[in-house]
C-alpha cells in the first residue's frame, strides 16, 4: 500500500508541474498577442500619419500652382477657381 501511495504521489506532482507550465505558456501567448496588437496599433497610427502628411503637401502644391498662376494671369485664387 505505501509503495501504490508514492506512486501516486509521483504522479500527482508530474500533473501540478505540468498544470503550470501550461499556465506559464499560456499567460506567456498572451502577453505576446497583446504585444503584437500594440504594434499593429503603433503601425496603424503611422500609416494614418504618413497619408496625413501626403494629403497636406498635396495641398500645398496645389496652392502653389493655384497663387503661381493667379500672379502670372492676373487673376485671383476665387477667380481661378471659378475659371477652371
Amino acid at each position: 500500500m505505501i509503495r501504490g501511495r508514492s506512486v501516486q504521489n509521483v504522479m500527482s506532482e508530474g500533473k501540478n508541474q505540468r498544470v503550470e507550465t501550461i499556465r506559464e505558456l499560456r499567460s506567456t501567448h498572451a502577453l505576446q498577442a497583446a504585444e503584437q496588437q500594440v504594434l499593429n496599433d503603433q503601425k496603424q497610427a503611422t500609416l494614418l500619419l504618413q497619408r496625413q502628411q501626403q494629403l497636406n503637401e498635396i495641398k500645398v502644391c496645389d496652392l502653389y500652382v493655384r497663387s503661381s498662376t493667379a500672379v502670372s494671369t492676373g487673376y485671383s485664387i476665387p477667380e481661378i477657381d471659378n475659371a477652371v
